[in-house]
This record gives structure tokens, C-alpha cells and sequence, in this order.
């Protein structure tokens, strides 16, 4: 596995030091920041999505993780409530499918309230030729990573104006958004994901539900880390050189760690972040 040693063997990124640091971090007080905000999670059971909920979870937010792998969910539930205590519920959903959530925004918001925000953090990449992309994968496609964002938005948005405000996050790579060989459908998914947060941004401005865009580069999550561990042994190649590598491959300087996602989503909630589209390339040695 790729460990901590490793990422600091690499002059490019400070990653292992920020895991380090995540990892001592106290849990907070029960008044903590965003004690009294139920935040919604879709994809909070693995990767980013799970980072994003253990960093509000310490905050005090009530939290709903939502996903399709109801053994993930449990097995997250359980952890979160083991390290911080607090509120933390799961639902299945599917988000192609919209009655599904309908049912799982019920459930939770009988047992919080109407929520403040919600995080998109589900995705289904794709990297295949574009001539190698049939409809039906185009669609799964798009179905997934645009119409389900679409899906979560539209049953949110009445609780959000039974609150009288609302927050809704969603992720677009930044290294597909300038287009991406054998990415054209995650791409074309990702850049109409953008182009919708814009378009709603304006549209609710009068409803108080604002829209935002996170365009990290890549993020080194339990996914990367076990894509990096195959692509160094199949390589014979040190791990901290695949890193290396593929941080200057995308325009990166070093991959991203999860935690700087998940503060800047920290960041919004508390609302001391403005700017609607965010672009965290990575492209500084220190962030």
C-alpha cells in the first residue's frame, strides 16, 4: 500500500503530514460549528464523500449518507458514530432514480429537519475511446454523474425552501473540464454538472439556495492509492515515482489530499467562501 513514508519521500507533496494531522484532530464539542445544520451526503460512504462527512461530522452537522451499498453505509455510520458521537443516518438510494430518493430525503428529514446543504459526492467514471463508447454507456454515463445530481437537486429544493436557505456542492474534476482523451463522456458529464451549479446559482439566487463547483485536480484517495499500488508493482517502479509521475501527467505539482477538499468544503458551509467555482489544481508544492 502506498504509506505515509512514501508520500513523504516524494519532495512534491506534503500529504502525509496533513493525513497525520487529520488523524489527531480532536472531536469537538456538541456546540461545535455546524451543530444544528443536517447536511446530506450522497456518496458519503467511501473516497471523498466519506472524507467530507468524518471533517463536519467533528464540526458538530448532523449528517445523512446516502448511497447504493447499504453494507458501506452501515459500516461508515458505525465509524462516525464510534469516533464523534452525534447524529448520523443512512439511506439507500440510487440517484438514476428518483423515487428512491424521494423516500430517502423522507426518512431523513424526519429525523433531523429539512436540510441545509447538500454534497453531491457520487460519480462514475469512465475511461474508454470515445468510437469504444456505446449509447448505452454514454448514458450510464451521463445518467449517473449529470441527471442523478439533477435527481438530488430537485427533491432538495423543497426542503431547502421549507428552511429558507439551502447549499448545494458538487464536484468537477479539473482535469476533465479542458477535455480529457478517452474521457469524452465523464468529461461532457462533468462540464454540464458545472454549467447546471451556475445556471441554478442565478436562478434560486431569490430562494437563498446557493450553488458550488469544486474543481480539484487528482485526489489521493483509497481508490487512488490502490490504483497507484497496481500501476507501481505492474511497473516495478517505486510508488513515490508513480506519484510523482502522475501529478506532472495532469499539470500538478502533487496530488491532492482529501482533507484539503473537505476544508474548503468546511469553508462554504460556514460561509466563508464566496467564489462559486473553486479550482484546487494542486499546483504548489505546499497547497
Amino acid at each position: 500500500m502506498v504509506t505515509r513514508s512514501d508520500l513523504e519521500s516524494d519532495p512534491w507533496t506534503s500529504i502525509g503530514r496533513m493525513v497525520e494531522q487529520a488523524r489527531q484532530e480532536k472531536p469537538p464539542e456538541a456546540n461545535g460549528p455546524l451543530s444544528g445544520q443536517h447536511i446530506l451526503i450522497a456518496g458519503g460512504n467511501r473516497g471523498l464523500g466519506f472524507h467530507i462527512a468524518e471533517t463536519l461530522a467533528a464540526q458538530g452537522a448532523a449528517l445523512s449518507l446516502m448511497a447504493r451499498d447499504l453494507g458501506t453505509l452501515h459500516e461508515k455510520r458505525e465509524q462516525l458514530l464510534a469516533r464523534f458521537g452525534g447524529q448520523v443516518h443512512d439511506g439507500l438510494l440510487d440517484v438514476r432514480n428518483p423515487a428512491e430518493i424521494e423516500t430517502a430525503l423522507e426518512w431523513a428529514c424526519n429525523l433531523y429537519g429539512p436540510p441545509t446543504a447538500l454534497i453531491n459526492a457520487t460519480g462514475l467514471p469512465c475511461t474508454a475511446p470515445f468510437d469504444a463508447t456505446g449509447i448505452d454507456d454514454w448514458n450510464t454515463i451521463l445518467d449517473t454523474n449529470l441527471t442523478g445530481a439533477r435527481n438530488l437537486i430537485e427533491a432538495a429544493l423543497p426542503h431547502f425552501r421549507e428552511k429558507g436557505h439551502g447549499c448545494v456542492i458538487n464536484f468537477a474534476p479539473a482535469s476533465v473540464l479542458d477535455g480529457a482523451p478517452g474521457q469524452a463522456a465523464y468529461a461532457a458529464a462533468k462540464a454540464g454538472l458545472l454549467s447546471l451549479g451556475k445556471s441554478l446559482d442565478k436562478e434560486l439566487a431569490d430562494d437563498n439556495i446557493r450553488f458550488f463547483t469544486l474543481c480539484p485536480g487528482i485526489i489521493l484517495t483509497a481508490e487512488t492509492e490502490k490504483a497507484l499500488d497496481d500501476i507501481a508493482a505492474a511497473q516495478s517502479m517505486p510508488v513515490a515515482d508513480v506519484i510523482a509521475h502522475v501529478a506532472t501527467a495532469n499539470g500538478q505539482a502533487r496530488l491532492l489530499a482529501p482533507q484539503e477538499i473537505s476544508r474548503v468544503v468546511l469553508d462554504i458551509l460556514l460561509g466563508h467562501q464566496q467564489e462559486r467555482v473553486i479550482y484546487l489544481p494542486g499546483d504548489t508544492a505546499d497547497g
